[in-house]
């Protein structure tokens, strides 16, 4: 009695909801005529953003689907803004989709200022508070109709430049958006001629479906500094691959949307000690794995929250028969953060964005092998800080209070 009184029931519940789910009307999808970016003076930065937007005209797309080809474009680094609008077309039922961009400027800067104040457990009683700073400047220039040349010169603490790069990047690759880039650095800073560092890394994206991709990474670093007659070298090379899921609405300022990635990467690092007496090599291989993602909520036109979650396994293998054990860490992170548009849309328009920002995280490290055994830890760390974003750069200030939860070593 009672299960054909529970069947009676459940039946009517479906009876009522079934109906109400085939009266719900799907979204309107629009057919695309043709695709117009507005905004832009060069032909190569419409012809980028047009192919950047992975949308196809003769095709019908959802309103969804226009806005996160949208949110797309404002991730190529010479974008500061992107909207986008509908236009009725030639024929009935086709529409124009105009892309409106507003383009950061050929020259940039970004300034970093950060402090903490660190405190060691409770039994230990160790205090500290610290502050560095670092700053960029470059630019960017575009060549033929889907390349980019850019170059930087970085330098910190007010030690003057002490590093440089320059590189190019070849976007709408393959004709479907991919993209690829190679970087070439060096150190430039006063060393006392002892040590020389020389970088290069090329790095592949190729968008899959949606807003899905996948990405692929070289890198090589060579250090080579001479102290006191006895020469130290290192050369590291490295190879990684990695999906990506992006539905962010802004690449600096997010309000909305997840982004999710996850992926590993192989490196090998080759060490060398000589002088006029003796040589010594050895080389390690190294894994990495990592998983991690961030959703976005808007509370309202001006705040958002956020939730991250990510983690990492580490390990090496020693090359060759040298006496030296696998080492392994495993690390852990958890954070809430909440954002603040300081500003509002209206003055953003005219000055920039400014953002004060809040979070909170957990964070567990545990390392293992080695000769040193087994260490676990956690801390707990309190950030805040403000953002300013216009189109020559970005200036952030920011401070975190990290406190120690757990100390195993």
């Amino acid at each position: 009695m009672k299960s054909g009184l529970f069947l009676l029931v459940v039946l009517a519940v479906l009876g009522i909801a079934l109906p109400a789910v085939a009266q719900t009307a799907d979204p309107p999808r629009f057919l695309l005529e043709s695709i117009v970016v507005e905004g832009v003076q060069r032909d190569a930065v419409r012809e980028i953003v047009a192919a950047e937007s992975l949308l196809q005209p003769g095709r019908e797309y959802s309103e969804q689907e226009l806005r996160e080809a949208v949110y797309r474009v404002k991730r190529l680094p010479f974008v500061m803004d992107a909207e986008f609008s509908l236009r009725k077309g030639g024929e009935r039922g086709s529409y124009q989709l105009v892309i409106t961009v507003e383009e950061t400027r050929l020259l940039f800067y970004s300034v970093d200022v950060f402090g903490s104040y660190f405190r060691d457990d409770p039994f230990r009683q160790h205090e500290h508070a610290s502050w560095d700073a670092g700053a960029t400047a470059g630019g960017r220039w575009f060549v033929g109709s889907q390349g980019m040349v850019f170059g930087s010169v970085q330098g910190v603490d007010g030690a003057g430049a002490t590093a440089a790069q320059a590189g190019y990047t070849r976007y709408n690759l393959f004709g479907r958006g991919g993209f690829a880039s190679l970087v070439l650095g060096t150190d430039v800073g006063d060393n006392d001629d002892r040590l020389d560092v020389h970088q290069g890394s090329f790095t592949l994206g190729v968008p899959i479906v949606g807003n899905h991709s996948l990405r692929a990474d070289v890198d090589w670093t060579r250090s080579d500094e001479n102290f006191l007659g006895t020469r130290f070298r290192n050369d590291q090379k490295s190879v990684g691959l990695s999906w990506i899921y992006d539905t962010t609405d802004d690449p600096l300022f997010p309000t909305s949307g997840t982004r999710l990635s996850g992926g590993g990467n192989i490196s090998r690092l080759e060490q060398e000690v000589s002088d006029r007496l003796f040589r010594s090599e050895l080389s390690q291989d190294s894994y990495v794995v990592d998983f991690g993602g961030s959703r976005y909520w808007a509370l309202t036109h001006r705040q958002s929250i956020s939730a991250t979650l990510g983690s990492s396994y580490f390990w090496t293998e020693p090359v060759g028969d040298l006496g030296i054990r696998r080492v392994y860490q495993w690390s852990s992170v958890a954070a809430v953060g909440h954002s603040f548009d300081l500003l509002g849309f209206a003055k953003a328009e005219r000055f920039g964005d400014l953002r004060w920002e809040n979070d909170l995280q957990v964070a567990r490290t545990q390392l293992g092998g080695g000769f040193l055994g087994r260490s676990e830890d956690s801390q707990l760390a309190l950030g805040t800080g403000l953002v300013y974003r216009n189109a020559w750069g970005v200036v952030r200030a920011s401070f975190a209070v990290i406190e120690i939860l757990e100390d195993g070593r």
